[in-house]
């Protein structure tokens, strides 16, 4: 959680990106102009209620404003800054894409399966979509008692509210597939790196 005064630095920030005074955010969203400044100032922390009015007048969802880490509401990231691949299981390597934006849960990696039958990343079920891009090669996705084969180029969405696992569907070739998720795959990949362990 934020100290008042990072809270009040984030709160000043998104408004300013919306181009909205103090003056405005009394007129949109009820909170006093000398409450907001004092708010930004880091001399107060608002109430639940007040975090509520001001994350909807700078069009926010609340938890933009407690979230630890600063976020912007877009992320690039460059092949040379992307973080290092991660194992998620025998032969299994995940690289996230995207550090995520603020507020938001889409995750994307880039998972590349080794040859064989063996090479699974699984997951529990959870709400939310995912997707599948294959880049290369041939996976399978199990999604509860179903299966479906997708070769380079195909994709598919789902909903994650079974446990699905992608596996290659090879035993001689690599698969590389890109992977999205609305919640932050990173989240995913710790998972599966601990019980790799």
């Amino acid at each position: 959680m934020l100290d008042k005064h990072e809270l009040g630095l984030r709160i000043r920030r998104a408004r300013k990106d919306r181009g909205l005074t103090l003056s405005d955010m009394k007129t949109r969203g009820g909170v006093s102009a000398t409450h907001m400044s004092e708010i930004e100032r880091g001399l107060t922390s608002p109430s639940i209620q007040i975090l509520v009015k001001i994350a909807k007048v700078l069009d926010r969802p609340v938890k933009f404003f407690l979230e630890k880490n600063w976020l912007d509401s877009v992320a690039r990231t460059s092949l040379e800054n992307r973080p290092a691949p991660s194992d998620v299981g025998d032969g299994s390597r995940a690289q996230p894409l995207s550090s995520g934006i603020a507020g938001h849960h889409l995750g994307i990696a880039l998972l590349r399966l080794d040859p064989g039958t063996h090479c699974e990343v699984e997951q529990d079920a959870h709400e939310g979509d995912e997707a599948v891009l294959v880049l290369s090669g041939s996976v399978k996705v199990v999604l509860g008692d179903r299966e479906i084969a997708l070769d380079t180029g195909d994709s598919l969405h789902f909903s994650a509210n079974r446990p699905h696992t992608i596996r290659n569907a090879s035993a001689v070739a690599v698969a590389e597939v890109a992977w999205a998720a609305d919640r932050r795959l990173e989240t995913q990949v710790r998972r599966a790196e601990a019980s790799a362990a």
